[in-house]
Parts: C-alpha cells; structure tokens; sequence
C-alpha cells in the first residue's frame, strides 16, 4: 500500500525558505549585572528586591537559536537586542548599561525570536517580578524632607568619577559633571556654566514677587550677539550702576529707545557722556577728513578740515577788524619782541663763554708783533657798539669784516690808525640779528668776534 503524505502551507514555506522556518530558542534564566564592573551579581528569582543605590543592567540568558530579544517593562514595550548579551539597558560592545530605575515592583518579560529586529518564529519567553527599594538604614535623601543631616557627611551627589544628573519626565534637564561643570540643556558642558535652549541661551532675572523681569541671552548662530529683554515692560531700561549701601551711581544706561547714557541717567543723544572722554591712539590724518566739534550744550557734530579752515580764516579777518583785537596783537607783538631779545642775548653768552680764551690773549701773526681784537661793547646793543683793536705799526693793510650767520659779508670797514684803536657801529647801519665780525690784518684773519643786534 502507498503512503501518502500531505504537505501543509508552512511547510511548504520552510522548504521554500528554510530560515524562516527555524525554531527560535528559549530564554531561561534573567541575571542581575552590576554596570560599573559589568560582572554578574546574581540570578534573579521572582521576588527579589533591588535597592535603588545598585548600578545594574538585567541580562536575559537564551538557550538555541537566538538573534533578537525584545524586553517588556510591565507589558509596555521597553527595548529590543540584536545581539548577546541580551541585556534590558543595551550594552556598548560589552560595556553594560545602568537601568534607570525608581522605586516600585516590576515584572520583566523577554520574548526570543528566531531573526533580528523580532522576526522569526517566537520562542519561548520568560518573566521575572521583583521589587526596587530603597535600602534599609541607608544614607538616603527622603521626598519628604531631611532632619538632623551633617553637611560633612550627608550630601547629594556621587563618590566615583560620574557626573550628578537631574531629570524631570524621565528626561535629562541638566547635569553636574566630575569636573564641576553645571549643563543646563545640555548634557556635556564646556564651562564653569552652560546653559543651551533651542538656537538662544537664556537666563532670567526676576525680583520676588513681581511679575516684571530681564531675560539675558546670547545667539550662538553666526552672527552671535549678547541681549537683554524686558518681560512686560516695553519702557523699562536697561542699567548698569554701582551700589554703595543704596547709594546709587548710574554707571551705564541702556534705553528702550536705542539711547546710551555714560554717566547720565536720561541719555538724550544715542551716545551720552557725563564726563570727560580719552583717545589713546588715532591714526594720521588728512585735508579731506573730518574733525568733531561740540556746540555750547556739549552735542558733537562733524565739520570737515577744509571747512574749519575757511571758517578760521574769516574768524579771524573779522576779529582783526576789531581795535581790542588790535591792540592786543600789538600787545603780543611787544611780548615776542622781548623774547626774541632775550634769545639773542642768550646766544651772545654763549658766545662769550666760548670765545673767553680769545678776549684777553693776542693774535699773534708771522712777524711776532701782537694783533689784538676785542669783544664789541655794549653786546648785545641795540643803539651802537664799540669795537676796540690793536695793530702793530708795520701792518700795512687791515679791515673788519661783518658777516650774517650765513657767511655773506655784509659790511666792510678799513683801519687806517695803528696801534690801539676803535670802530663804532651803529644800529642804523644793520637789521637786528647775529652776526660775526672779522679783523683781517695783510690778507690773514686775525680773530672773530659775535656781536648781537636788538631793536
């Protein structure tokens, strides 16, 4: 007799493809992972109890053909593992996971497949129920409240080299690192205080109580910019002051409306200084820029060079119109006079003292007989001078020579009387000036002299 056999449409699915038609495995033991060493700690049975302190993962065990697991939290759908361990958290190539927990009972279910991503034929699942307690007699922070702590002994925050993380809806909202950086928005801060809200950080001041404040912000886009904002007031400023037991000095004012008061409360310009202002380096510049001016109530204004010159130029034709004015630049004029004779005067002594060795001692030429030429006297002078000289009577030729500080001779007298003898030279004779004199005695220079003349 022939046996016949019939072939069902899974089977004939599992020839067609025989990994879809592979048994999964089964999952047979949960067991507790301590996450900071990632070295088991126990087997979990039903009813254990897990202290809230643990750093631990759950890993499922699996018997046969395993490639995914999916985990159930109280029947909600927790996550999923495509690969050993198959660990509730998930892992990091072995690096295990902390669960984050709370106080509570929990009932864990994973559920094998045959494929990855929960494909497959299902195998045989297991649940474990235990509960997560806060440690008897231990060193924790009650919800209610806290008595007798010793800030020494008791605090928040961690003993190991891991951050101190807050979270509010099971989500992250900031976080103090080993460092002692605080994050506000952020999970890894660069500074002492990080705070990040979408595109704006943002901190805001309020006074308690009061339903008005300032919101203080930077734009970290391209162009980042520093703010302030005001929270219901749309004529509130912004103020920078110095406080002394309520003595208040107002240092910066920043106005509404745009306006920048230095020194002054009520700007009235978009710059306002109350006080005296410094310009340490400016460049050079030239005719074809500007200069800033300030009218009598202290407002600046632009005008250019050109402009400011012209403006002088017909100031002053006008003001030299004026006698007072007239008067007073005569006056003036007198002034510089007198200056200008103290200088040459100044110059005649220093004449003196470098020609001292020349006034007392003679000239002597080849022939061996003295030649002697004096200072002038008065020097400086201002109506007439006298020069004396002295000439040997076989000297047949001699004259004085006057020269201006160019060297151009401007003036020529012949000596006719020999042995001590004089020249007078009068005012009329030359402008008012420096000037050196010469004694030129048979075709050599004898000796030179300065002579100083004033008005």
């Amino acid at each position: 007799m022939k046996k016949i056999y019939s072939l069902s449409l899974a089977g004939l699915i599992c020839l067609l493809s025989l990994n879809l038609c592979l048994m999964a495995g089964t999952v047979t033991s949960f067991t507790l992972i301590n996450s900071d060493t990632d070295t088991p700690i126990k087997v979990l049975v039903n009813g254990d109890v897990i202290y809230l302190d643990e750093h631990i993962n759950i890993r499922a065990n699996v018997s046969g053909t395993v490639l995914s697991v999916k985990f159930f939290q109280n029947e909600a759908p927790y996550s999923l593992e495509n690969g050993v361990p198959f660990a509730l958290a998930g892992d990091d190539n072995g690096d295990y996971r902390e669960w984050i927990k709370s106080e509570g009972n929990y009932t864990i279910r994973a559920v094998p497949y045959a494929l990855k991503d929960a494909m497959g034929t299902t195998g045989t699942s297991l649940s474990i129920s235990f509960t997560v307690a806060v440690r008897p007699g231990g060193n924790f922070w009650s919800l209610t409240g806290n008595a007798g702590t010793n800030t020494f002994n008791n605090f928040i925050g961690t003993t190991d080299v891991r951050p101190l993380v807050f979270r509010t809806g099971n989500l992250e909202r900031m976080r103090l690192t080993q460092d002692g950086l605080l994050g506000l928005g952020t999970s890894s801060p660069g500074s002492r205080i990080q705070i990040e809200d979408g595109s704006r950080g943002t901190l805001r001041l309020m006074t308690a109580g009061a339903t008005l404040g300032h919101d203080i912000g930077f734009d970290g886009g391209n162009d980042g910019f520093f703010w302030f904002s005001h929270l219901g007031a749309e004529s509130g400023d912004t103020r920078f002051f110095w406080d002394n037991n309520g003595n208040e000095r107002n240092l910066l004012v920043l106005k509404n409306t745009g306006l920048i008061g230095i020194g002054t409360p009520d700007p009235t310009q978009t710059l306002d200084v109350n006080g005296g202002t410094r310009v340490r380096v400016l460049p050079s510049g030239s005719l074809t820029d500007s200069v800033v001016v300030a009218d009598n109530n202290g407002n600046l204004k632009r005008i250019s060079v050109r402009r400011l010159i012209s403006s002088s130029s017909a100031v002053h034709s006008s003001v030299s119109s004026d006698p007072t004015f007239a008067a007073l630049t005569q006056t003036l004029s007198k002034q510089q006079e007198k200056i200008n004779q103290q200088q040459l005067a100044i110059e005649a002594l220093k004449t003196e003292l470098e020609s001292f060795r020349h006034r007392t001692s003679a000239n002597t030429l080849s022939g061996g007989q003295g030649v002697r030429l004096s200072q002038c006297v008065p020097n400086p002078f201002s109506g007439k001078t006298v020069i004396e000289y002295f000439l040997p009577s076989d000297v047949r030729k001699a004259s004085i020579h006057v020269y201006n500080m160019n060297g151009l001779e401007l003036k020529k007298y012949e000596l006719t009387m020999r042995g001590q003898g004089s020249l007078e030279i009068s005012s009329q004779e030359l402008h008012p000036g420096l000037y050196l004199y010469t004694l030129i005695v048979d075709g050599q220079e004898a000796d030179t002299k300065r002579m100083v003349l004033t008005e």
